[in-house]
């Protein structure tokens, strides 16, 4: 976790992990479940199956097979549609958008992890 005093509450979130060598991208929409389910008494069906809008989240830690304390504290906040991509090489090199925004000391295994919602 990073160094402030923010912690991330993860009820009702979406994690995940990027490796080396992998990308993701966060969705901007997400498919919201029908309150009127079967044990809902309203129907057999769900009715008001619809999508909502993703609002991003955080890449929250950073991970690798380095000796020692050789991965600092990292946070990185994301907007929806942005695509997390984590390079083949080491040091592993941390992008988002293209953009670099982080550098991971490693031999073999590195990636971040993350949330959205």
């Amino acid at each position: 976790m990073g160094q402030n005093s923010a912690i991330p509450n993860f009820a009702n979130v979406n994690l995940a992990k990027v490796n080396r060598n992998e990308t993701f991208t966060v969705p901007d929409t997400f498919q919201q479940a029908s309150p009127s389910g079967i044990s809902s008494g309203l129907s057999p069906s769900n009715l008001f199956d619809s999508k909502r809008t993703g609002v991003g989240g955080y890449i929250f830690a950073a991970y690798s097979d380095a000796a020692g304390p050789a991965t600092d504290d990292f946070q990185y906040h994301l907007n929806p549609a942005d695509v997390v991509a984590v390079s083949n090489a080491a040091p592993a090199v941390v992008s988002v958008n293209g953009n670099t925004v982080y550098t991971i000391t490693n031999t073999s295994v590195a990636g971040v992890l993350l949330y959205y919602s």
